[in-house]
């Protein structure tokens, strides 16, 4: 019984220490695989702004845990967190499509606006109030009808008076000006004329400037009163300067008015002395006024230089120039006239009659002594057909005398040809002076040619064709050459040069270029540079091909180039899509160019089932990776992300993710991941950066680029400055959750980054357990996440307290597997 007893004491104290280690462990929070892990905190959830509209001012809402100020449109204004329209904004609100009112809007655009509606007044005759009747000079005033010719104006022959009342005058008025125009400064005679059956006292206005307004344009005016009515009256107005003026008069008598208008033009006086000045009205003469005669004179040959040609005088006369008193205007010629009459023996030449010889003393159409000369017109001319040639010489068809020679020409006179190969160009011998005798041919060559001529003589005009060949052995022939071809015929000798260029034959270097990838994984591709370096020769296009073993190919491994084709110097890139499908291994691949081959091995590695869909960025559409979505704080401006699907700068294959900070960000590519609950994980990728750099912000973490799980603490170390691509890896363990975000990443929470990052061949697999059997997944609390000791006595323990159990009662969990 105390055995017993003891045995089932030492089962509670051993389940008792157990449970004790296990649920202090286990309340930690965070994951502790076996495996050696990175210990990091857990990144918490953006700061949440907002939780309702409560949390906002009066003209916010909440919206996405951030308060947004509510804008409405015209004529509304906010109210408990609604848009609500004013009664009106202006006066077109209120219009109520009656006639008979005045629509207004009072207090627009405020809470207290209102349409108001006042009805419209009019008088007896329906005139509108402070309108003027159709019938004038009556006036609406407050609904009395009353004369207002000064707004209403009057009736047809009807004048506005003082009253503002309309009357037909019994007398008229007309005003006369004498002079009605002339030159500043002027002084006009303003004569009123009245007539009419009137008689008594009258008043006159005279203004020397009035506007249609009824202001005095020009001060200074005169009131005179006859107090005998006659029947005319005179005053003078003085005007100093240019321009355009209206004098009035205005006749009063008994109450009536009558009044008359001229116009007067001023003008500038523009000169009172000079050649070019007309002093009868102070005004310039105009351009076709001739001021001087005869200020240049010309003799000339106006009329030929013929057999009695006489010669010819001209005059040149100044005009004035229409604004200017003095006489310079433009010169003009006179006609021409006779100022010599030469005899039948003369003629015209340089303004004086001249006895017409040619320069030797030959007279006019006669053969000069120096054949073939002849005097035509003064000019000796080559006349071989009326004059002859010197003995020995011929006469050409362009009246010249030449002796018979001929003239040498190569044609083309240059070309290039490659050693080895043979070039070839035609000797032509053209006639002179009916040349018509042999020429023997004859020419060097360079060192190592051969050549010949065909034929090697022929009667002029004739040609011959010259062959060099280029096919010396062992003797480096590349330059260029001035070779001579020599024609005689008698004591005649004529060369001409040919340049002959020899060039090595095409001989070009194919390669692979040194930074070419040598290794790829199942299912991508790999870019491969190509390059063709030109060592002899002209350059020519060069194609490409390449071949596989029977295995690569049979395993649909396509291999294309771009271009397909170049001229050297020049490179290629040679594109390897490998399948699923394709084995492990190094497999060489043969390039070809023309006869030139290079092998390239490439070495194939196994893929590794990796749980992120589309992990090298190899497929997409719109910009965007397949799989993959983007993520940014954004606080001081957004950054830029790219998908770049061209092969430009990739790791592997043809696709990558790009992410451009010009500001302090944290930027990511981000993947929902299913994982399983309480297992382990290795998440990696390849990183590539550029000038990437931590920004001053209080409190951040040196991060830069990296990849993390998102909205934890898990992250690889950060990557810094330019740095070509670099593998990282992220250990974590799942818990509960089965779908995790993972997150390749420039920046990370409250650290803000700058820079450029490249991502690709990103890999996310479950991690096997190490060690076989089962395992325990051990959770730390963050704040409780240091431990006082070593990992591992913790679990000598816990394996000592499942030995104590299994010797208590002979049992332990896993079937005794070690934890």
């Amino acid at each position: 019984m105390e055995k017993s007893r003891f045995h089932n004491q030492g089962q509670l104290l051993i389940g008792i220490i157990f449970v004790i280690v296990v649920a202090g462990l286990i309340t930690g929070g965070l994951y502790f695989y076996l495996a050696k892990q990175m210990s990091e905190p857990i990144e918490p959830p953006e700061p949440i702004k907002c939780l309702d509209h409560n949390d906002c001012k009066e003209n916010e809402v909440c919206d996405s845990n951030t308060c947004q100020i509510i804008i409405c449109d015209y004529c509304k204004y906010v109210e408990n967190r609604q848009c609500k329209n004013y009664e009106c904004c202006s006066d077109v609100d209120c219009d109520d499509k009656n006639s008979e009112t005045i629509d207004k809007c009072l207090n627009p655009l405020t809470k207290d606006s209102k349409c108001e509606y006042e009805v419209i007044q009019r008088c007896d005759d329906n005139t509108i109030y402070s309108e003027c009747s159709s019938i004038k000079p009556i006036y609406c005033e407050n609904g009395n009808l009353i004369d207002k010719c000064s707004s209403c104006g009057c009736p047809a022959g009807q004048q506005c008076q003082a009253d503002e009342s309309c009357v037909t005058p019994t007398f008229s008025v007309s005003l006369s000006v004498d002079p009605s125009s002339g030159n500043a400064p002027l002084d006009i005679e303003l004569t009123a004329q009245v007539s009419g059956i009137d008689t008594g006292p009258a008043n006159y206005i005279f203004y020397c400037d009035r506007s249609d307004a009824g202001t005095d344009v020009m001060p200074g005016y005169n009131n005179r009163i006859d107090y005998v009515f006659t029947s005319s009256y005179t005053d003078v107005c003085n005007y100093p300067s240019e321009g355009t003026y209206t004098a009035k008069v205005i006749v009063e008598r008994g109450g009536l008015t009558t009044e008359d208008r001229v116009t007067i033009n001023v003008a500038t006086l523009q000169c009172t002395s000079g050649s070019c000045c007309d002093t009868s009205t102070n005004t310039f003469r105009p351009s076709t006024y001739q001021c001087q005669n005869n200020v240049n004179v010309e003799y000339g040959c106006p009329w030929g230089s013929d057999l009695g040609d006489d010669v010819g005088i001209k005059y040149q006369d100044r005009y004035c120039s229409g604004i200017s008193a003095n006489c310079d205007g433009s010169l003009q010629w006179d006609d021409w006239s006779v100022y010599d009459d030469c005899t039948s023996n003369e003629a015209c030449s340089e303004g004086v009659c001249t006895a017409l010889i040619c320069a030797d003393g030959t007279s006019y159409n006669q053969c000069s002594t120096n054949q073939p000369l002849y005097c035509q017109n003064g000019i000796l001319i080559n006349n071989c057909s009326t004059c002859g040639c010197s003995s020995g010489q011929q006469c050409q068809a362009d009246e010249s005398c030449i002796t018979p020679a001929f003239s040498l020409s190569v044609g083309p006179n240059s070309g290039t040809v490659t050693e080895g190969d043979s070039i070839s160009t035609t000797v032509t011998v053209d006639s002179m002076g009916g040349f018509a005798q042999t020429v023997d041919f004859s020419f060097d060559l360079p060192p190592g040619t051969t050549g010949s001529l065909s034929p090697t003589s022929c009667e002029s005009p004739c040609s011959s064709t010259m062959t060099i060949n280029a096919f010396a052995d062992g003797i480096p022939l590349e330059g260029t050459y001035d070779i001579t071809v020599t024609g005689a015929s008698g004591t005649l000798t004529k060369t001409a040069i040919y340049t002959l260029a020899i060039i090595h034959p095409f001989f070009f270097d194919l390669s692979v270029s040194s930074v070419a990838p040598t290794s790829v994984i199942q299912g991508n591709s790999v870019s491969v540079p190509i390059d063709i370096t030109l060592i002899s020769g002209t350059s020519e296009s060069v194609g490409f091909s390449a071949s596989a073993e029977p295995i690569m190919v049979d395993l649909t491994v396509d291999i294309s180039f771009s271009p397909t084709s170049c001229n050297p110097t020049c490179s290629s890139t040679m594109t390897i899509m490998t399948s699923p499908d394709t084995p492990a291994g190094t497999f060489p691949i043969t390039v070809t160019a023309l006869t030139r081959t290079v092998t390239y091995n490439l070495t194939v590695t196994e893929a590794t089932l990796s749980l992120v869909a589309n992990p090298g960025f190899e497929s997409g559409s719109g910009g965007m990776p397949t799989g993959w979505t983007i993520n940014q704080w954004g606080g001081n401006g957004p950054s830029s992300f790219e998908w770049i699907s061209d092969g430009s700068t990739v790791r592997s294959g043809v696709g990558s993710a790009k992410i451009t900070s010009s500001v302090p960000n944290d930027a990511m590519w981000i993947q929902n991941v299913s994982v399983e609950p309480y297992n382990s994980y290795l998440f990696k990728g390849w990183i590539k950066t550029e000038n990437v750099v931590l920004s001053d912000t209080p409190g951040g973490w040196s991060t830069g680029a990296n990849l993390s799980v998102y909205l934890s603490f898990n992250r690889s170390p950060g990557i810094w400055g330019t740095q070509d691509w670099i593998e990282e890896s992220l250990f974590f363990c799942s818990i509960a959750s089965d779908t995790v975000t993972v997150a390749a990443r420039i920046g990370y929470s409250w650290s803000l980054v700058t820079g450029t990052v490249f991502f690709d061949d990103m890999s996310f697999e479950k991690l096997d357990p190490p060690f076989g059997g089962q395992h325990v997944v051990i959770c730390f609390l963050p704040e409780h996440r240091s431990l006082l000791t070593d990992p591992n006595s913790w679990l000598q323990k816990l394996d000592d307290a499942y030995l104590a159990l299994h010797n208590l009662t002979g049992q332990t969990p896993y079937n005794g597997d070690k934890i």
